[in-house]
């Protein structure tokens, strides 16, 4: 058995947890289970974000080769006569904003923050991993990332978490860190874990956390056909958008996600980068690439409803009122995503009987659980019709592995980890942390399912039993 059971690449599972994102929905949801009605678009400030999660402090350095990480990869299985660098430059295409095209482009992967190796002391986000995933053809390898700006001292750097607990040194969020004068960034270190739990152990890396706009002109000065995916979460997707209007240069490289958490519709987005950020060029909003993000935990808030509502509609109509308003504004929308995992297809959950099963196939009973189930399928009927409504426009979804409890709430999770799973669902575009799995998905050389590849099988980790006698064959069209 793994000292790590939740595997490699479930190291995200405790980053998830001092993700603002996640913060909101659980907030949300206290807030409810206390009869409380959460106010719309009144989301926690990102120093709340890491009272989640707090591991211990980094007190016992370690060696690099005295770490848990396993130096193992998944296994690139290429059909005959197809070379890795020509199926990443089919699916990890150069120049994706100007060359994509939904009605013939295949299928594109997006590394989701890069390609850590934790082994070797390269983290999430941090330049190598970021640089490895767009090395481009003539290094064998792909064109496209995800990272995650962060404004830290007034500056964007690169940076997912909102506390430096768990990939550097400083202690507590970063809103309160203060540096010494001439103090030069932290540099990132690597935890070691047990079972699901960081300890008091690490080892430091040669590597800082990187300025956004560094980052940026490093990957594009390598490779000038790399497209670069920022993670606008909160209003930094305003300030995103107005640092790109001012870089001619990066414009057809880099796109913007933009959440409905503080922007209930196109035109208060619009506002806010004009009126906000008046420094802005006048014509962003042709120049600057944008993906409206459709996160589920926000349709409640966008329906101004309770988080464990089961208003179908009102779900519905919210989410789509966000999609045609965003869209309607006239802004240089690339994209629509839909974090979506499946959960709630239809073979799963009935709407005209309000009776939802896992994929066990048990009767779900519990409230929180169905709210999550509807969530999702909302998100896959909106899916739908934004690709009959906006056939020239992307579908964005995701594939991430991050670490869950046991049952029937976590399945969600769980779909969305296994590879190619997005694309049974319509993706034209996925942000995937397995990227040679999903490549191996969309080549079709290895087929996944659920339960078994929840996880790296290299790993030796013993999946989370669900006591089911058959496995559903979830590589089968029908099954979600």
């Amino acid at each position: 058995m793994s000292q790590y059971p939740f595997g490699q690449n479930r190291q995200c599972a405790l980053a998830l947890a001092m993700d603002n994102h996640l913060f909101c929905m659980l907030l949300v949801a206290v807030q409810t289970s206390l009869n409380l009605s959460p106010a719309p678009f009144d989301r926690p400030p990102h120093t709340n974000s890491t009272l989640l999660y707090m591991p211990p402090k980094p007190t016992v350095p370690i060696a690099a080769e005295d770490s848990v990480w396993p130096d193992d990869h998944s296994e690139l299985v290429l059909p005959h006569g197809v070379t890795k660098a020509q199926a990443l430059a089919k699916h990890s295409m150069p120049h994706l904003l100007t060359n994509f095209d939904p009605a013939s482009s295949p299928v594109q992967l997006v590394a989701h923050r890069g390609l850590p190796d934790y082994a070797k002391a390269i983290p999430d986000n941090c330049m190598p991993a970021l640089q490895k995933a767009t090395a481009g053809e003539r290094e064998g390898g792909g064109n496209l990332v995800e990272l995650d700006p962060l404004w830290i001292r007034g500056e964007p750097y690169v940076m997912h978490d909102m506390s430096g607990d768990r990939q550097t040194l400083v202690q507590g969020p970063w809103s309160e860190w203060i540096p010494e004068p001439k103090e030069e960034m932290p540099k990132y270190i690597v935890r070691n874990v047990e079972g699901s739990e960081f300890t008091e152990k690490y080892f430091l890396t040669d590597l800082r956390v990187t300025h956004l706009e560094e980052c940026i002109r490093d990957i594009l000065s390598r490779n000038p056909a790399a497209t670069l995916f920022l993670d606008g979460r909160d209003s930094a997707a305003a300030e995103l958008v107005a640092l790109i209007s001012r870089q001619p240069a990066y414009q057809n490289n880099v796109l913007v996600q933009v959440y409905p958490y503080v922007y209930p519709d196109g035109s208060t987005f619009e506002s806010r980068v004009n009126n906000v950020f008046p420094h802005a060029d006048s014509s962003w909003k042709e120049t600057v690439a944008i993906l409206p993000v459709l996160n589920p935990d926000t349709l409640p808030i966008l329906a101004h409803l309770p988080f464990q509502s089961d208003n179908y509609s009102a779900l519905y109509n919210a989410g789509k009122q966000w999609i045609i308003s965003m869209v309607e504004t006239k802004m240089r929308v690339f994209g629509l995503g839909f974090p979506l995992s499946g959960i709630g297809h239809s073979d799963r959950v009935n709407l005209g009987t309000n009776e939802f099963h896992d994929l066990a196939g048990n009767l779900v009973v519990d409230h929180r659980v169905k709210s999550t189930y509807l969530q999702d399928r909302v998100l896959l009927d909106l899916a739908t019709w934004a690709k009959r409504t906006y056939p020239s426009l992307a579908i964005v979804m995701v594939s991430i592995t991050y670490g869950w409890p046991r049952g029937a709430a976590s399945q969600g999770r769980e779909l969305m980890a296994i590879p190619g799973n997005p694309v049974k669902h319509g993706a034209h575009i996925v942000i995937c942390d397995r990227m040679t799995d999903n490549l191996n998905a969309l080549l079709h050389t290895k087929a996944y399912a659920w339960p078994d590849n929840i996880d790296y099988p290299a790993h030796d980790v013993t999946p989370v039993a669900f006591n089911i006698t058959t496995e559903p064959d979830m590589c089968h069209p029908g099954h979600g």
